[in-house]
């Protein structure tokens, strides 16, 4: 009887330290929100509202129709570094092209002067966070009438 616990116990302890030392299945890459506005000469040219992954570039563009030239068009990767992010970004607009870097925490927002009176604003949050549901939650309902 005592063999046999010892048996057992020892199997149960070998196979906890096996499992221990397997690889854990890594997470993916953090889901992202991104709520820009971009201006010109003081103007609203655009206001998108973004999902994405860090790590992987976010990219939009905006046409008044699928023949005309682009209104803008936004390139963003944000690579994540220490408890932030570090956003770098292209900008293209008919006056031309803008590039610009930025340091962000969840939940920070920042706004950028790129010269030519192009300014750049974003926030940045984790999707998968509280503070991100209840940004959502804020939201108006739509009215019908």
């Amino acid at each position: 009887m005592d063999r046999r616990f010892f048996l057992i116990s020892a199997g149960v302890a070998l196979a906890g330290a096996l499992t221990a030392c397997l690889p854990h299945e890594s997470k993916g890459p953090e889901q992202l929100y991104f709520a820009v506005e971009v201006t010109e000469g003081g103007s609203k040219v655009g206001a998108p509202k973004l999902v994405g992954f860090a790590n992987h570039e976010v990219s939009v563009e905006k046409r008044p129709n699928a023949d005309a030239d682009p209104e803008y068009q936004l390139l963003m990767v944000p690579r994540e570094e220490g408890g932030g992010y570090d956003l770098s970004f292209k900008l293209w607009l008919p006056s031309g092209w803008k590039e610009g870097r930025l340091k962000l925490a969840h939940g920070e927002e920042a706004k950028l002067a790129m010269g030519d009176g192009v300014e750049f604003k974003v926030l940045l949050m984790k999707v998968d966070s509280p503070e991100f549901r209840l940004l959502m939650q804020e939201r108006p309902k739509r009215l019908t009438i």
